[in-house]
């Protein structure tokens, strides 16, 4: 699969994408798993599961429509602390050339249908969505978000975004 069409076709699920609650129990044989690095060189993205690794970097694109400030940078890079798996739905055929061929309508008939699940074992899986269930899995108690401002003599105003997470 085309790594452009796989990265479009991954913005749609998560923007498109409907949740069907808890957690599904289902185990995969080694060969159907593929680092993230590998997935422009398979035919259908469905057959597989996908990883990352601890230390693996996921680009993170921000974006802030604002009339009074705009952003330097849109790339943030988070790291991953621990390894994670991801799978589509195996109801729905993510060759490169079927989806090549289809109308735009069907595109995005198509990425209403997707859904993306998450583990941490390749064995218990979660629709991304589905925060209670996520956080189960992951081992996620709560957190915090805390947004501010600040001023010092050194760096002037700062403004600064925090988040934390609290695991079980």
């Amino acid at each position: 699969m085309n790594t452009k069409l796989f990265g479009l076709s991954m913005i749609l699920i998560l923007i498109t994408g409907c949740a069907k609650p808890g957690i599904i129990n289902q185990e995969y044989k080694p060969e159907q798993t593929i680092h993230y690095t590998q997935v422009g060189t398979i035919e259908n993205i469905s057959d597989y599961i996908v990883y990352m690794n601890k230390g693996d970097i996921i680009p993170l694109r921000m974006t802030l429509d604002s009339h009074l400030v705009e952003l330097v940078s849109e790339k943030i890079d988070l790291i991953l602390k621990q390894k994670i798996y991801f799978r589509l739905n195996k109801q729905i055929d993510m060759t490169a050339k079927s989806i090549s061929s289809m109308s735009m309508a069907n595109k995005e008939k198509l990425a209403k249908n997707i859904m993306i699940y998450l583990s941490p074992d390749a064995k218990r899986w979660v629709q991304y969505t589905d925060f209670k269930s996520v956080e189960k899995i992951i081992g996620i108690k709560g957190g915090a978000v805390s947004f501010g401002m600040g001023m010092d003599k050194k760096e002037g105003i700062k403004i600064f975004l925090n988040i934390k997470t609290t695991m079980i």
